[in-house]
């Protein structure tokens, strides 16, 4: 399997070939990694197609830069004795001492300083062109060989080592080049695995003295293609071609992040990248010419176990310090999502990055010239240079980086969890597991660009949060003079990737610096409780000082105003976790009546709860021998106990004040009552109903949800109410409110998959979809602090200022928090007037048989409806008098047009209303088209 693509950018691409461990998520990340290196060379040819002439360079052939030269020959055992060095100084960093390479075990090979295994076959035979079919064979065939040879040499005990790497003469092909590649031929960097010998070695296992070799990595000597004569060539016409050097640490770092178990970030079978440049597994590896690479992302290094990130609270302004262990902030968003921030410095000296000091030194010399980034690199970024003048260490490695400031992740882990097998963690770039959420708001890294060199689409430095972006600006003109802010309304914004709400706010980011400040906030008024053990139970009116209080249960049952949990008040401790609260006011104390379903009994508990002294007392104790249901009869406001079986019936039923509905569990039909008449509707399948006045017409509607998770909304006479059924499938409960502050209310449940609560409006419109958890319940809907708030198990959201009353509203799960299953449907409409609200065909044109003529009126007593050809001609006629219900009316009228030609028709629609002389009324016309 050729996994050889990464994201492609002109001289900061490196091309890997590898295969992963199948149990790549139980790799090691922690400890210490004993190398087994070794050496090989190849018989001196002079191969146009390949770069060197198979031997180990003693002395630059090419380009001379002198002291900015980037890993210089002699290329001996010392120079390799640097190189590990250097990449254990990189890990030994970016994992805060939990990760590196085990210097004093590990060893290169052959032990003479100039010395290597020559093969017998050359270079360009392990990577022949045009043979991209063989490569894996190829590539595979050299670290055979490679380790045979040195055993036969050697006899290298290789069960000493937890990782070979094998050291070729000659450059790797590993850069995507803006020119033919005059060296096709190259050796590709590689990391190698079980499944790659199995596939490609004769027998399917490498065995050395009876240990067998299950992976290990193949890497250039170096990857400065101007230390030999081809660089004349390729790169003397540019004006700093000392610029286009590479050193060998980012792909050593790596490949060696491949053989611990990091998971590649960027697509492997397309090679468009996911991360960019801001980290190790993508394009991250080449920053600093190759010589600082980035620092793995805050996932990886949590994912390594190298550090932990810190959960930060709402409502707090956050000092976020630069990168180090366990600076990393998580802000959830549900069950499997959420933000990693983190706080990147660049700088080399006091606010001042690489490229702003080549900026400056440009400004200085009258925008002259331009100092190469090499020698700013070289001279005053810190680096650690040994005897070998190889760079061995680096004092931060986050100076590679474009800019200083804030990195916001948005990690969602089921993407993760799904792609980690097949390494498809970020190969949809449109839903990433690990996404850097890009300050600019283009999110265009791993997209395509138009852009040569600079190109945006590998990240930059508009890609990083801080105040004074201009790149920010750009994408959000509106904030302007302002600091940056990250939220609902921004490009990016803080959505969910189901496109659902959080309503979570990160605002007004600092400048750039070592520790950063930001806001974090959510847009809406939403009650969060640091303490995640609260599990909020019901709402209720206990202390009877003009607002709920929520009952919240942490083992124990408590009470508390809803900005005061510290004074809460034990209410009940209860044995059972099946319970339920029923609540009732009297002049001077709240009753308060527990409910617990144990063992085939219920054991009821009433507290008191006295206003004067603020305190609880129970003060009787009950226990009933079978499971009893309560709820409080509206009419006569007395607790009412039936048994298991009456529950199961009345759980099932709406009552209102003249008209009631009853669910029937096994023919899944909806009944109405009216007058002591049943009439049984047509819509079937139903599994779930509540009622409501969902239309404010004083006339009870049906809201439903069918066995396959449709939301219906229906009329007394079964017929659909505008907007609906739903457009996507939900799960009970269906409760209803004015929550948004127009005339209507809304309809408030879960997708049937438990991540979004819907607010819908009454037409079936989507008002919100808020993100969710899974195990996130709806109790209720009610007021909190005079405003209209949705209460979940452990979260208020607060909506507009509240001014309804309950009484034609489904707010608790069973109606009301009385648990009675009632709506309040008076009509105090004592005029007239009538209209009609909606009139129409569906479908329009009808194609087949029939069509249906629906008018929508209001307190009409008689419709009629005459149909006319287009030449004026009478065709049909349809009426309805006696229209006793007053309020909203639904009529439908059924037009058989299977004898009727096809053409346009007109259909003139009469309502009259209750005078008696039957003058008044009202006309519309409806067009029709007809086509078979």
């Amino acid at each position: 399997m050729n996994l050889s693509k990464m994201p492609r950018r002109f001289l900061l691409n490196i091309f890997i070939f590898f295969l992963f461990l199948s149990s790549l998520i139980f790799s090691n990340t922690t400890g210490e990694l004993k190398l087994c290196a070794i050496r090989v060379s190849f018989p001196v040819e002079d191969d146009e197609s390949t770069t060197g002439d198979g031997q180990f360079l003693k002395t630059a052939n090419g380009i001379n830069c002198f002291q900015y030269t980037i890993d210089p020959p002699p290329h001996n055992r010392s120079y390799f004795e640097s190189q590990i060095k250097a990449v254990s100084s990189y890990f030994d960093s970016v994992s805060y001492g939990a990760f590196k390479v085990d210097l004093e075990n590990s060893d290169i090979f052959p032990f003479g300083e100039d010395n290597s295994y020559e093969l017998d076959s050359s270079m360009a035979s392990y990577n022949p062109y045009g043979q991209s079919s063989q490569s894996e064979g190829k590539i595979t065939r050299l670290f055979q060989d490679a380790i045979v040879l040195a055993d036969l040499e050697d006899g290298i005990d290789f069960s000493e080592y937890d990782l070979i790497v094998v050291f070729h003469a000659g450059i790797g092909q590993d850069f995507s080049l803006p020119f033919l590649d005059p060296t096709p031929q190259d050796i590709p960097s590689t990391y190698i695995d079980r499944d790659m010998i199995k596939e490609n070695i004769e027998g399917g296992s490498l065995v050395i003295n009876g240990y067998e070799i299950l992976h290990g990595i193949i890497l250039p000597e170096t990857q400065n293609h101007l230390l030999y004569e081809i660089s004349n060539d390729m790169f003397s016409s540019a004006g700093s071609p000392c610029d286009y050097q590479y050193g060998l640490t980012g792909t050593f770092a790596l490949m060696i992040g491949f053989a611990i178990g990091l998971p590649p970030l960027w697509n492997i079978e397309t090679g468009k990248s996911g991360v960019g440049i801001f980290g190790l597994m993508d394009q991250g590896s080449n920053n600093g010419r190759g010589i600082i690479p980035a620092p793995p992302t805050a996932w990886t290094r949590i994912y390594a176990g190298w550090e932990e990130s810190v959960d930060i609270t709402f409502k707090t302004n956050i000092e976020l310090p630069s990168r180090y262990k366990n600076n990393i902030a998580k802000v959830n968003i549900n069950d499997s999502e959420y933000f990693l921030i983190e706080n990147r410095d660049n700088s080399i000296i006091e606010d001042i990055s690489i490229d702003s000091l080549q900026y400056i030194m440009w400004k200085k010399s009258g925008e002259d010239s331009i100092t190469p980034f090499i020698n700013i690199l070289f001279d005053s970024s810190g680096l650690n240079f040994d005897t070998n003048n190889i760079v061995i260490s680096v004092p931060n490695y986050d100076i590679g980086l474009p800019k200083s400031g804030i990195l916001i992740w948005h990690i969602d882990e089921q993407i993760i969890n799904n792609g980690l097998n097949n390494f498809s963690i970020n190969s949809n770039p449109s839903k990433l597991g690990v996404d850097l959420e890009e300050a600019d708001g283009a999110q265009d890294i791993g997209f395509e660009s138009f852009f040569a060199f600079n190109d945006p689409s590998s990240g930059y430095f508009g890609d990083v949060w801080f105040n004074g972006n201009v790149e920010y600006n750009r994408a959000n003109p509106l904030m302007k003079g302002f600091k940056p802010r990250f939220g609902p309304d921004t490009y990016p914004n803080t959505k969910a990737n189901n496109q659902s709400e959080t309503f979570i706010v990160i605002d007004n980011i600092s400048k750039a610096k070592k520790v950063m400040n930001f806001d974090l906030y959510q847009s809406l008024t939403i009650k969060n409780f640091e303490d995640t053990s609260i599990i909020i139970h019901n709402i209720a009116e206990v202390f009877q000082n003009g607002d709920n209080q929520i009952l919240f249960d942490n083992d124990s049952l408590w009470v508390s105003d809803i900005d005061s949990i510290q004074n809460k008040i034990l209410i009940h401790i209860p044995s059972s976790k099946d319970y339920l609260t029923l609540f009732k006011h009297n002049s001077d104390y709240t009753e308060i009546n527990i409910f617990e379903h144990q063992d085939n009994y219920t054991h009821h508990y009433k507290y008191e709860y006295n206003i004067l002294t603020e305190s609880i007392l129970l003060k009787n104790n009950f226990n009933y021998s079978d499971y009893l249901y309560p709820y409080i009869d509206y009419h006569t406001d007395s607790l009412i106990f039936i048994s298991e079986n009456e529950w199961q019936t009345y759980s099932n039923m709406v009552l209102s004040s003249d008209l009631d509905f009853i669910l029937n569990e096994d023919t899944k039909k909806i009944t109405t009552i009216k007058n002591n008449i049943e009439n049984e509707l047509s819509i079937s399948s139903i599994e779930y109903i509540v009622g409501t006045d969902i239309d404010s017409d004083f006339q009870p509607e049906i809201l439903s949800i069918d066995t396959s998770g449709i939301l219906s909304v229906l009329n007394s006479k079964g017929l659909l109410m505008s907007g609906f059924p739903f457009e996507s499938k939900v799960q009970a409960p269906l409760l209803v409110r004015n929550l948004i502050g127009d005339e209507k209310p809304e309809i408030v449940t879960k997708s049937k998959d438990s991540t979004l609560i819907y607010i819908i409006s009454s037409k079936g419109e989507i008002l919100y979809k808020i993100n969710s958890f899974r195990n996130e319940k709806i109790i209720c809907l009610d007021s909190f602090d005079n405003q209209s708030s949705l209460v979940t198990n452990n979260r208020i959201i607060q909506f507009d200022f509240d001014s309804v009353s309950d009484s034609t509203f489904w707010s608790y799960i069973h109606g009301n928090n009385k648990r009675n299953r009632y709506i309040e449907t008076k009509n105090t409409n004592t005029t007239n007037q009538f209209k009609i609200i909606h009139s129409y065909v569906y479908p329009n044109p009808i194609r087949n048989d029939l069509g249906t003529i629906r008018i929508e009126t209001n307190n009409s007593n008689r419709i009629e409806i005459k149909i006319f050809d287009l030449a004026g001609y009478f065709i049909k006629d349809f009426y309805k008098e006696d229209l006793y219900d007053h309020g909203n009316q639904i009529n439908e009228f059924v037009w058989d047009v299977s004898k009727i030609e096809s053409g346009v028709y007109f259909a003139k629609v009469k309502v009259t209303g209750y005078s008696e002389t039957n003058a008044d009324y009202v006309e519309k016309i409806i067009k029709i088209a007809v086509l078979h």
